[in-house]
């Protein structure tokens, strides 16, 4: 989003791989974990079986769902994979509960599937919101609307990082060398400047991650 393809951090991490290397990006606009789960035997299998890996970036468009009635169940457009959603209650589950269920299904899904998986905790945008201009504007300048988004970005990360653990995942959490808003075209966006710097920071990491993932052991975040 807001970066030609070819500008994009997958695209840039793959110029700098040997030539027999390819990246392939399989996210999309509003993409949550739960409609990752119902992709993964649909469309990533082919593409992630023999010597090819898989790499899921948690997205920060979860944190849209951990606020809608039923969470990923909701009927909101912008939520469910299914429109319309069934009229029914969905069954009461916490934020948490719903994070991470969905991450321990998708980590054993990708192991049913024989797909190896890493998880990375995807960057936001985090700044003082009294001077963020970009922030006063995303959230029509009330600082509580920011302070509950950070902690549902926070949850995100903290999920992400005990699933990972638990089910032995490799791990890499993205925020802690992103931390300069000045690299976001919003509040989950990278601009161009930001997908360089991604693609640099993740450049130097993704060996690690690989690695551990090809030793059947968590890499340390």
């Amino acid at each position: 989003m807001f970066a030609p393809e070819t500008e994009r951090f997958p695209s840039r991490i793959e110029r700098g791989l040997p030539a027999d290397w390819r990246v392939l990006n399989g996210g999309y606009s509003g993409m949550t974990t739960l409609h990752a789960l119902t992709q993964l035997p649909a469309k990533i299998v082919p593409f992630a079986s023999g010597r090819n890996r898989l790499v899921y970036f948690v997205p920060m468009s979860d944190s849209n769902a951990l606020i809608a009635a039923g969470h990923y169940w909701s009927a909101s457009k912008n939520v469910s994979p299914f429109v319309p959603a069934a009229e029914v209650p969905s069954v009461e589950r916490s934020s948490r509960e719903a994070s991470a269920g969905l991450l321990r299904a998708l980590v054993s899904a990708a192991r049913a599937l024989g797909v190896d998986l890493a998880v990375v905790a995807s960057p936001f945008r985090r700044g003082d919101f009294s001077t963020d201009a970009a922030l006063q504007a995303l959230y029509r300048g009330e600082r509580g609307r920011y302070a509950r988004a950070l902690q549902r970005f926070a949850l995100l990360r903290e999920v992400a990082a005990e699933v990972c653990a638990e089910q032995s995942v490799p791990f890499l959490d993205s925020q802690e060398f992103m931390e300069d808003p000045a690299l976001f075209y919003d509040q989950m966006h990278l601009n161009l400047r930001g997908q360089q710097v991604y693609a640099e920071e993740l450049g130097h990491r993704l060996p690690d991650l690989l690695l551990a993932l090809a030793e059947g052991e968590p890499a340390a975040s």
